[in-house]
């Protein structure tokens, strides 16, 4: 990221810390919401598996 900051501010010619300062904070809601997409998508997928595991030792227990 930085290594991209460093670029773009000397294509532009604008000062490293306005760069910095404007596209930070976008970057990191773009990861959070990104994190909150694959919450969303993968949770269920995750909760699955830990009912499948809690009946395959209910199975176990019973066998």
């Amino acid at each position: 990221m930085s290594n991209f900051l460093d670029d773009l501010s000397k294509s532009i010619k604008v000062p490293a810390e306005i760069t910095q300062a404007s596209l930070e904070p976008t970057a990191k809601q773009i990861g959070e919401g990104f994190g909150n997409l694959f919450y969303l998508v993968f949770s269920p997928l995750l909760k699955a598996k830990i009912k499948k595991g809690n009946r395959d030792k209910d199975f176990q227990r019973k066998y």
